[in-house]
């Protein structure tokens, strides 16, 4: 392994012998024997044409950038690129953390249950799924009427964004997100993981691909490539369809009256996704983070770091098989 201008470079021929543990659109990902606790994400034929290698090398390199709570917070809770792999000379993909084993769980019709990832989607869909008796689930199930429910998925919400106001503190565009790329679980420690993090990027640099949406999340306000600005709809979004459970719908059209409590995220929520002024993660942290302690707090600085809800540890380094997209 070489170093160059501070990025880790990895020979295609030094991972040993690959098992493809997923096929996503634009790559495969497999394990790599040679590289314990990470995963080697190679870029398909097809988009191959799109790959820009000093787009790559920038978004491994940015992860340093960020001040040390920070990287710590978000290296812990994201699959983010760490090392460049080449095949004779020529990028080809790259290493990152393998999924946590919590982060994964059963899942399927009865007799049919399913190891799978514990994504955004069975989160929101949960009003369809839970009250469905040919569903066979290990995933938490939350009914927000239950005041330790809520206040376990109010932990969720408010660690998904103190993940992007650190990247947003620090100018990095998080990009497509979608209920694929967000995971969760709901220990004793409600976190979230982000997937799919060759994404990421600083503001006004260029994508390692060309920028996607997914659909179902796509802000209608946005030209050309994803920004902090269209990360701030899709965190709204997500915020929105986890505590009201409304798979596909928008905050300008919730499809239930909240109560008083639920009804300041509503209003968070709507003005999140409107054509200016949206929500930042750091005003969303700071009604979560009054909503979760019970009494107001003060307004977060972006002159420090944005305090972590626990210490964070060292990032796993054991994991689950990576499930394909679509699951």
């Amino acid at each position: 392994m070489t170093i160059r201008m501070s990025v880790k470079i990895a020979d295609f021929s030094t991972l040993g012998s690959l098992t493809q543990l997923g096929d996503g659109g634009e790559g495969v990902v497999y394990r790599a024997p040679n590289f314990p606790g990470d995963v080697y994400k190679e870029y398909k034929s097809a988009v191959a044409h799109e790959v820009d290698p000093w787009a790559l090398e920038q978004t491994i390199g940015l992860l340093d950038q960020l001040a040390a709570p920070a990287r710590a917070f978000v290296s812990g809770r994201s699959a983010w690129p760490h090392t460049l792999v080449q095949k004779n000379g020529t990028t080809c993909g790259f290493l990152m953390q393998e999924i946590p084993d919590e982060f994964g769980c059963e899942h399927g019709m009865v007799g049919r249950r399913r190891p799978v990832l514990t994504d955004w989607n069975k989160l929101v869909t949960r009003s369809d799924w839970m009250a469905n008796d040919n569903i066979d689930s290990t995933v938490p199930q939350f009914n927000v009427k239950n005041k330790e429910d809520e206040k376990v998925l109010v932990q969720l919400l408010l660690d998904l964004c103190r993940l992007f106001a650190h990247l947003h503190e620090h100018q990095v565009v998080v990009g497509d997100v979608s209920g694929r790329n967000i995971l969760w679980k709901a220990d004793a420690e409600p976190s979230v993981f982000l997937i799919d993090c060759d994404g990421f990027r600083a503001e006004g640099q260029r994508a390692v691909t060309l920028s996607k949406q997914s659909p179902d999340w796509f802000d209608p306000h946005l030209v050309g490539d994803t920004t902090l600005e269209s990360d701030r709809y899709k965190l709204a979004v997500a915020v929105y369809r986890a505590y009201f459970s409304d798979a596909f719908g928008v905050p300008s059209a919730p499809k239930a009256s909240p109560g008083a409590q639920a009804q300041k995220i509503l209003k968070l929520a709507q003005q999140g996704i409107g054509p200016v002024q949206r929500t930042t993660a750091a005003q969303w942290c700071e009604l979560l983070d009054e909503i979760e302690s019970g009494r107001p707090r003060r307004s977060w600085s972006r002159k420090r770091p944005l305090p972590a809800s626990t210490p964070i540890p060292d990032a796993p380094r054991s994991g689950r098989i990576w499930t394909p997209k679509g699951s």
